[in-house]
């Protein structure tokens, strides 16, 4: 799933959109429930790109310079 994921160039909002696709795609052959693998990918999602990017904002926009010293 992962090699054909990282074969489409796609923008990392839209990356579980396609990841979710692909998996749907493989996984219909192994008679996986939709709901499972779509679950599955969106919590991946959540934690690899969601919540590092909110944390990332939060100590960019927190960010200070230090004064130079005269």
């Amino acid at each position: 799933m992962y090699v054909l994921a990282s074969i489409l160039p796609t923008i990392s909002i839209f990356d579980v959109v396609v990841k979710g696709s692909i998996a749907i795609f493989l996984f219909s052959y192994l008679d996986v429930n939709e709901f499972i693998v779509l679950s599955t990918t969106t919590l991946m999602w959540l934690l690899n790109f969601v919540i590092p990017s909110i944390f990332g904002s939060y100590f960019v926009l927190n960010f200070k310079l230090p004064k130079p010293v005269e």
